[in-house]
């Protein structure tokens, strides 16, 4: 039984299975990132694809994202605990309750 701040279940409740093996990666930082792979540019590609998933290397969902398309957000180089609760507290625990 996996339980973080409200949210209990099995480690992967059947709820959250994915809806298709297919997915992909793009960075979708915002449009006025200076560096490569905003989201303006990305998410047509990610549509075209035709996945059922994506993740965009980042805990926070995209604005602009499709609602048929799942947003898995990655949880990656937390260097602290608090920053890696914050991070599952603002971001990720949302996404799994709505």
């Amino acid at each position: 039984m996996l339980s973080v701040n409200g949210v209990a279940g099995k480690v992967l409740k059947d709820s959250l299975k994915l809806s298709g093996k297919k997915g992909a990666c793009f960075t979708l930082r915002d449009p006025k990132s200076k560096k490569e792979g905003n989201r303006d540019r990305n998410l047509p590609k990610v549509k075209a694809l035709n996945v059922s998933w994506n993740y965009s290397w980042n805990t926070a969902y995209v604005p602009g994202q499709p609602n048929t398309i799942e947003f898995v957000p990655m949880v990656w180089s937390a260097r602290s605990m608090e920053k890696l609760q914050q991070r599952l507290l603002t971001d990720v625990i949302p996404q799994i309750k709505a």
